[in-house]
């Protein structure tokens, strides 16, 4: 299901502070793990810090419960 290299990064990334937890490039690494594992296509912008916030929240809650 996820690479052993996404888990690292997932759990790195839980571990860091919001401010830096909440970048595009985390969002959109989150974006494309989770692409991969549904085979769904989403391809959202990221743009939104309110948006990044409540995707990445949304995704770690989807992690845990697949996880």
């Amino acid at each position: 299901m996820f690479t052993e290299a996404e888990i690292k990064f997932i759990e790195m990334v839980k571990s860091l502070p919001e401010t830096t937890r909440n970048s595009k490039s985390v969002a959109k690494q989150f974006q494309s793990i989770k692409n991969r594992v549904t085979g769904e296509k989403d391809d959202n912008c990221m743009c939104g810090m309110v948006y990044r916030k409540i995707y990445i929240k949304d995704f770690l809650t989807w992690y845990e419960s697949v996880a």
